[in-house]
Formats: structure tokens, sequence, C-alpha cells
């Protein structure tokens, strides 16, 4: 989670154009985003991430939008940088619609033991991209795999549209005086960031990101799960244990750790602070993460945004 852009853009992996439009009346906008589309027939809105999903047949349509200019995201797509990431590019077209820059992509990966192909497109300007990203089992018929292509090639971005962050989500936390509420589309959580409004982080800025996220099993020792999550952070290397404690998120048992850590691009000393908490069929994340030489004053910010989280019920909001 270091840095949202290199994140999503290593998740990225294909994309799709513009090019068999729906009328605009079909098309709705999905929730937590800026993109409308039409979902292919059968599928049903995501629980896990902003999209579409068919589980039936192991089929999904994921939506990310990052700050990060699409000029950049496209070099990283190149026939190289994909397999690179374990996927096989099949075709790719470019194209200017609307004053966006895109692309269109078909891609092949295979993934425990099984094989997919994704039809995506990417969308954006000078500042930001939206990916939508069609993912299906290679096995499937002719028709579902048009039909996912068909559907992906319906969206199109509302740059300009006042995205609420916690739209749909089960949670809320408040902003610091430096830790500012970003608008970016992110999926099941949202980013406070101490950067200036419409730049990308760096290492030297703080990012705290809040989330929750689905779980299969049971988390039968959250010291150990907690430990173990926090090491998944992109972009850090050689965590250590600086202190950890048994604490309170709202009315829900968390675990929280302070670790440094060293970044890997910049090679310089990082800390991240991170609270853990279970809660029913899902746990709810809080990472923290700033150089070591602002570390102190970003740690009070950090602990403000855990002491403000709240649990609500999501509202009920239906497609535009």
């Amino acid at each position: 989670m270091r840095n949202t852009l290199s994140l999503l853009g290593v998740f990225l992996l294909a994309l799709t154009s513009m090019s068999a439009v729906v009328p605009q009346a079909q098309q709705k906008r999905v929730i937590g985003t800026r993109v409308r589309m039409t979902a292919p027939a059968e599928f049903t809105r995501a629980t896990l991430y902003m999209g579409f999903e068919h589980q039936g047949t192991g089929s999904s349509i994921m939506i990310n939008e990052i700050k990060a200019p699409i000029g950049e995201i496209m070099k990283g797509l190149s026939k190289e940088g994909l397999a690179a990431g374990g996927m096989t590019l099949i075709s790719r077209s470019e194209f200017t619609r609307e004053g966006f820059s895109g692309a269109e992509l078909h891609v092949s990966q295979t993934a425990g033991g099984i094989d997919f192909l994704k039809w995506m497109q990417l969308i954006g300007d000078k500042d930001r991209t939206v990916m939508i990203i069609g993912t299906y089992p290679a096995e499937l018929d002719a028709a579902r795999s048009d039909a996912i292509r068909d559907s992906v090639l319906t969206a199109t971005w509302d740059s300009t549209h006042e995205l609420d962050p916690f739209e749909n989500l089960g949670f809320r936390v408040s902003s610091t005086k430096n830790l500012k509420l970003s608008q970016d589309a992110m999926t099941n959580m949202v980013m406070l960031t101490s950067v200036a409004s419409g730049k990308a982080p760096s290492p030297s800025d703080a990012i705290c990101i809040v989330g929750n996220s689905y779980r299969d099993t049971e988390i039968k020792d959250l010291e150990v799960f907690a430990k173990a999550r926090a090491k998944q952070v992109t972009g850090l290397s050689n965590f250590e244990v600086l202190s950890e404690a048994a604490i309170k998120l709202a009315d829900l048992q968390a675990y929280e750790l302070v670790m440094s850590a060293i970044d890997l691009k910049a090679q310089t000393p990082m800390r991240l602070y991170q609270v853990v908490a279970e809660a029913e069929d899902r746990y709810f994340l809080i990472q923290g993460i700033i150089s070591e030489s602002k570390w102190e004053e970003f740690e009070p910010e950090f602990r403000q945004v855990t002491a403000s989280f709240r649990r609500i019920e999501p509202e009920s909001i239906d497609e535009d």
C-alpha cells in the first residue's frame, strides 16, 4: 500500500476501449466510482471490490481509479511490462476520445492453475487513470467472452463527478490537521494523505489507508494475523516491530503495531503504523505510512484517525 500508484499499476492487466458504446440511457454509474457502464446479464454488484461479478462462472468486472497520469500507466502495460507480472499480451490498441487518452487490451494469465482471459479499458488524463478490468476463465464459451468485452466497452468516465469516498462503506473516519481525505476511488477503503490535492504521493508524504476486507476463514490469532498483514505492504521491506498492543477499535477487539521498515525504491527508513480489528465476516485495517524523519510529527495524527473510527450501516444506494 506504500504507493497507491504502483500498487494498482501492478494489479492491472488488460484494457478495453469504447467502440461499441451502449446508449447512455442504458448505462448506470458504478457505486463508488466515476464510471458509467452496462453490466452483462446475470452479473450482480460485487461485494469485495467496485464492479460486478458472476459467481457461477468465476467472472468479474473490476474498476480502479488511481492518481497517476495515463501515460505513465500505459508505459507499464507494454508486452514486457505485462510479462513481468506473469501476463501475456494478446492485443493492444490506443485511442483518444472526448479529450481522454485510452487503450484497449486483451491479456491472458494463469492463476491457481486456471487460465484466465482479460478484456480491459484504460481511460485517463495527465492526472488520473481509471481501469475497467473484465476477467473470466479461458474455458468459457465465446458468447460469454463477448458479453464481458461488450460490457467493458460501454464504460465511460466522468472525471468531474464529485465522488463521496465513503459511498457504500460501513465505516467513517475524520480528517486531521494534515491528513486530508483523498477523492480517489478505491476498493472498500479510503485514503487520507498529506499530499496537496491532485498530486501523487511520494515516499516523503504521509499516507493513511482505512478499509475493510472480507475473509473466508476465521482469524484464530489476531496478533499473528496483524504481523503477517503488515508485511504485505507493497514497497517496504526489513520490517521490525517497535511497539505492539491489544486495543479497541470502536467496539471491536484490535491489535496495534508500530514497525520500522525500508522503502525499497528510495532506500529510506520508514515507519508503519497499523491497526487490525476482526468483525463478523471481515476485518478492518488502518495503515499509516511515513518516513522515519517525520514519524514524531504524524504519529499523533495516525492515532487521531484511529480514534475517530466508527462503524455505520452502509446506505442502500442505487446506481444513478
